[in-house]
C-alpha cells in the first residue's frame, strides 16, 4: 500500500535536489557553449590571426571562415539542444 508521502522520493526514480558538482556542471553545460559563442571572432582575418599566434600554423581564410562558421553552428546547436533538455524536463515535472 502507498501513502502519499514523498520522504523516499528518490526510490520511486523521481530526482531529489542536485548536488554541488551537478549544479556546477549544469551550470558549465550551459556557460562554456555561451562563452564561446560570444568570443567567437567576427572576421575570418582575426580567427586566422589567432590561430596563428596560439599554434604557430597559418591557416587560409577560406579555412578561417569555414572554422568561423563551423564554430557558431555547433555552440548554438549546444544551447538548443541544452534549451530543448531543459524544456522536456520542465514539462515532465522533473
Amino acid at each position: 500500500m502507498k501513502t502519499s508521502c514523498r520522504c523516499h522520493a528518490g526510490s520511486d526514480g523521481l530526482k531529489l535536489s542536485a548536488s554541488g558538482p551537478q549544479r556546477f556542471r549544469r551550470a558549465a553545460s550551459w556557460i562554456v557553449p555561451s562563452v564561446a559563442l560570444a568570443a567567437i571572432p567576427k572576421c575570418p582575418v582575426c580567427l586566422a590571426a589567432y590561430v596563428t599566434v596560439f599554434t604557430g600554423c597559418g591557416i587560409s581564410l577560406a579555412v578561417a571562415g569555414a572554422v568561423r562558421l563551423i564554430m557558431a553552428a555547433s555552440c548554438i546547436a549546444c544551447l538548443a539542444y541544452l534549451a530543448a533538455k531543459s524544456l522536456s524536463a520542465t514539462i515532465a515535472g522533473r
